[in-house]
């Protein structure tokens, strides 16, 4: 599996629908109910993902957004994107199709 760095995500609308509440992202899991709260962050990245967004286009609209440090930006936005994959509010998608 290619590193964080080098992928590219998209948000999983098929399982979870999204609404901003207070200044802060929730998510409901569509199957189950289970509802998610994101801080202000990870609820930019998640309405970023609605369209396949490569890890370095996600940083460079973090900065452009917030006034942030690129490495902290870089390391946050990891561990985000690493807890979305996890538990499947993202997906990690190929810009190209392997025949």
């Amino acid at each position: 599996m290619n590193s964080i760095t080098q992928q590219t995500f998209q948000r999983n609308d098929k399982d979870f629908m999204s609404t901003p509440v207070d200044g802060e992202m929730v998510l409901m899991h569509r199957p189950t109910g289970q509802l998610i709260g994101m801080n202000t962050s990870a609820g930019v990245i998640w309405a970023k993902l609605e369209t396949p967004q490569s890890y370095a286009s996600i940083i460079k609209y973090l900065l452009t957004t917030f006034d942030v440090e690129r490495a902290t930006c870089e390391a946050q936005t990891q561990l985000v994107l690493e807890r979305m994959l996890k538990d499947r509010l993202i997906a990690s998608v190929s810009e190209k199709k392997e025949v």
